[in-house]
């Protein structure tokens, strides 16, 4: 296994969990409530990010933690974010 797929995986289930907990404190319905979860979530991620980067001093993403791309690609495992029992 791969030590980085561990850590993506939950940075991914994190994030499609609390993108559907504030569609569900917004009562979302249809396409576009739930886009506006989707980036509301997005502005939350990007505010963690640059908070870190400032306490740390150093970048999140770099040329030396990033996942490749094309064939080398690691995809993460397929989350049922559509289950009720979450």
């Amino acid at each position: 296994m791969v030590a980085g797929l561990t850590a993506a995986s939950t940075a991914i289930r994190r994030g499609e969990r609390s993108t559907i907990e504030i569609a569900r404190a917004r009562n979302a319905d249809g396409y576009d409530q739930n886009r506006d979860a989707v980036q509301a979530d997005g502005d939350i991620a990007k505010t963690a990010r640059l908070r870190l980067e400032k306490l740390t001093g150093q970048p999140v993403a770099s040329q030396s933690n990033f996942l490749p791309k094309g064939p080398e690609a690691i995809e993460p495992p397929a989350a049922n974010i559509l289950s009720s029992s979450d």
